[in-house]
């Protein structure tokens, strides 16, 4: 369902969703209300990096030799933010093959991911190419980081 058609029916708030709406929503929409107030709670700088840090930590655990770096607005020196944007990267390009889903299953089973939102291979589905920038695929679906193996999660209390 969309919001459109949220308002529709008459649906005002978070409370209409839950009380007449529950079963229709799928089940991101389900975790996003149920964690609605936890996803607007800043996480501050300490927390990004120790995060980080779990997650490179298992990925090397997995495949030794990979690095991770920080992006988004704690690169931009942001003193909190609201998401840990990462990318992981290996001198090995072959290492990085859908090492996204062997990556999200082990924080899985670790119990430091505790919902999977989104996991996306298009980058492995292509054989690793890279889109080229005239493409339409590079102007409509974005083009760099935009096209990378890439999963959301929402991680355990830290």
């Amino acid at each position: 369902m969309t919001a459109r058609e949220f308002y529709k029916k008459g649906w005002r708030d978070l409370d209409d969703l839950v009380e007449y709406g529950w079963d229709r929503l799928s089940r991101v929409q389900q975790i996003g209300v149920k964690y609605y107030d936890e996803f607007l709670q800043p996480i501050p700088r300490l927390e990004v990096e120790a995060i980080a840090a779990t997650i490179l930590q298992q990925a090397q655990e997995i495949e030794p030799g990979f690095q991770l770096t920080i992006v988004g607005g704690h690169r931009r020196g942001k003193k909190s933010s609201g998401d840990v944007d990462v990318i992981l990267s290996h001198a090995d390009e072959d290492a990085t093959y859908r090492f996204i889903e062997r990556l999200v299953a082990s924080l899985e089973k670790a119990r430091f991911i505790t919902h999977t939102l989104t996991l996306s291979t298009h980058n492995s589905e292509r054989d690793q190419k890279p889109l080229t920038w005239k493409t339409d695929a590079a102007r409509t679906k974005g083009a760099g980081f935009d096209t990378l193996d890439k999963a959301m999660v929402w991680v355990a209390q830290f």
